[in-house]
């Protein structure tokens, strides 16, 4: 992970370390030129999701899939990525809005997620899948609405005026 401000820096370690001593995970270092920032993916329902954009790159997301795939297979979890199709052509507005994946889109327990409908109409999803020892990008051919429209039980519509106020970026404990 990286984080684009210098006051920020310090988070990598103290994450890196909370994961290794309580939860005994392991961390994975993105390699040089890429980059992966907290916000930007999240497990639910059968998905491990991961926003590419500005912030997140694909090199990042390949790398990730690529150090997790026997585990994502082991536990039947798929591994989906959510495009900007075109993020540079944004206004600077809408790039910090929708700046990580947790801004427009949230699990809420199991069966719920909330979205900012207008974003995740917006984005694009395809998995990365492993042929012959390569990271492959498929394009699923649909937008991230109607992935989950497919998947998920209960779609929490946050209209856009509560997105702006960040009312997708919320922690949601049981």
């Amino acid at each position: 992970s990286s984080m684009t401000k210098p006051i920020r820096k310090a988070e990598v370690e103290i994450y890196a370390s909370v994961y290794r001593r309580k939860l005994n995970a392991r961390t994975i270092k993105i390699p040089k030129g890429e980059r992966f920032e907290g916000g930007d993916a999240y497990v639910h329902n059968g998905f491990v999701y991961m926003r590419v954009g500005v912030r997140s790159t694909l090199g990042a997301a390949k790398h990730i899939f690529e150090k997790l795939e026997k585990e994502l297979n082991k536990r039947g979890l798929e591994f989906a990525i959510v495009v900007d199709p075109d993020p540079l052509k944004r206004p600077a507005k809408e790039q910090m809005d929708f700046m990580h994946l947790d801004t427009f889109s949230n699990p809420i327990g199991d069966a719920q997620i909330a979205v900012c409908e207008e974003e995740t109409k917006y984005r694009r999803v395809k998995f990365l899948r492993c042929k012959k020892g390569k990271v492959e990008v498929i394009d699923s051919g649909l937008s991230f609405m109607e992935h989950l429209e497919r998947k998920e039980k209960d779609i929490v519509v946050i209209p856009r005026a509560e997105q702006e106020s960040f009312g997708c970026n919320f922690l949601a404990t049981k």
